[in-house]
């Protein structure tokens, strides 16, 4: 994979940008234009294989649920494929963190409960805390036996239980490949414990070691959410999303 390079949106690919949400959303031009910015205010990083669209936690707020004073210091990745083909590799996905989001930040990505699903293309999303920030109320060490295991004939799979609700799903495939299916990812969160649980996958910083060649997704305690993605898996945006007032966000 080779070295990105900055490629931002010309004013002529962002008013085709909108009429293409026009055409595919219908909606009404100030409308388009308002998603539009939201896709478009952003810097735009390519290489031979991926496009990524970075934003600041301020330009990302639609995604970046927490408190404005808060969110200034993230940064979300948008990323796809040139090809728009799937992506596998979690090598790249790290790679794409550490050279665009640096090294010393951690990023997740998340698995959301089945209602806030939005997969309508292969878009992949990384957010990237700020230095020195640990996303999640629970790590590794604290796990210090397997509840559950089980294996077939791709990946051998370890569950971890916390007393506090939190569960740590190990994952590891038999060739030592670092690869990933999202969609798979998410169905196997689903089967351990349930489609409303959330969870997500850590991409660390240089410091944070994991074991080799393990995937490691993190479910949060039942009735808490992550304040990061969609609100909801709507993709129309004439109607008004969902909040999660309800349910308590996760300490990050």
């Amino acid at each position: 994979m080779k070295k990105f390079t900055r490629s931002d949106f010309s004013e002529d690919t962002k008013k085709s940008i909108i009429g293409e949400i026009i055409a595919r959303f219908k909606l009404d031009e100030p409308k388009a234009k308002l998603l539009c910015k939201q896709v478009t205010d952003c810097q735009v990083w390519v290489n031979d294989i991926y496009q990524v669209n970075l934003q600041n936690g301020i330009q990302a707020k639609h995604y970046i649920h927490l408190k404005e004073n808060q969110i200034e210091d993230f940064l979300y990745l948008s990323i796809k494929r040139k090809d728009k083909e799937a992506i596998f590799d979690i090598e790249h996905l790290q790679q794409i963190k550490d050279e665009l989001a640096g090294e010393n930040r951690i990023a997740i990505e998340l698995y959301p409960s089945q209602a806030r699903v939005l997969d309508c293309a292969n878009q992949y999303h990384l957010f990237v805390f700020p230095e020195k920030t640990f996303p999640f109320e629970f790590n590794p060490n604290e796990f210090k036996k397997t509840s559950e295991f089980y294996s077939d004939h791709e990946k051998q799979v370890f569950i971890y239980r916390q007393s506090s609700g939190g569960v740590c799903i190990k994952i590891k495939r038999h060739d030592n490949k670092k690869i990933r299916d999202w969609r798979d990812i998410q169905s196997l969160k689903n089967e351990i414990t349930d489609e409303n649980r959330e969870a997500i996958m850590i991409y660390p910083h240089k410091k944070f070691e994991l074991e080799e060649n393990y995937q490691y997704l993190f479910v949060i305690p039942e009735k808490t959410w992550v304040p990061f993605g969609s609100l909801n898996g709507a993709v129309d945006y004439n109607t008004e999303r969902s909040d999660n007032s309800k349910q308590r966000a996760c300490n990050f």
